[in-house]
């Protein structure tokens, strides 16, 4: 499962979100501010100070580089190589 946690007018979270559909990829959205809460951001995913923040299964990254590397990295298996590394 990918979660996405965005904010609204985020370029880079925008641009995150446009790759992920591009790449055939479904993710779930949470928009700080109106699906969650900044709180629940801070506590839940604590040193990450930049967004997008996308959860994978519980492996966590944050910003447009972190998770553009990532993406490049492992394409749509994301999800499926992080659970067995």
């Amino acid at each position: 499962m990918i979660d996405v946690y965005s904010r609204r007018g985020c370029n880079a979270c925008d641009r995150i979100k446009t790759r992920l559909r591009a790449m055939g990829l479904e993710y779930e959205e949470h928009i700080i501010g109106e699906d969650t809460t900044r709180e629940y951001v801070l506590e839940n995913f604590a040193g990450q100070n930049s967004l997008p923040i996308v959860s994978v299964d519980g492996i966590v990254y944050s910003g447009m580089v972190e998770v553009s590397n990532a993406l490049d990295t492992y394409g749509t298996d994301i999800g499926k190589t992080l659970l067995t590394e």
